[in-house]
């Protein structure tokens, strides 16, 4: 996995949920790091608007999956 790609989610992770816990932030950006790398590694592989739809649902997917960690979030 990209050290680059994990770090700056981990670092998102931090400024945006700071009560997260450190080992459960660092696997929450692992995982998210590796469905980022995996999907951009596919979408070399795809016409333009195949790529576009698979960078759109990757964004649908990731940030709701942050919900639960969300202090702001009413739910």
């Amino acid at each position: 996995m990209p050290h680059a790609v994990f770090a700056r989610v981990d670092a998102l992770l931090a400024r945006r949920y700071p009560t997260m816990p450190q080992a459960q932030r660092h696997a929450v950006a692992s995982v998210q790091a590796h469905t980022v790398h995996a999907i951009m590694i596919a979408s070399l592989h795809c016409k333009a608007d195949e790529r576009d739809a698979l960078r759109g649902e990757l964004i649908r997917t990731l940030v709701p999956a942050c919900v639960p960690f969300d202090p702001c979030d009413r739910r």
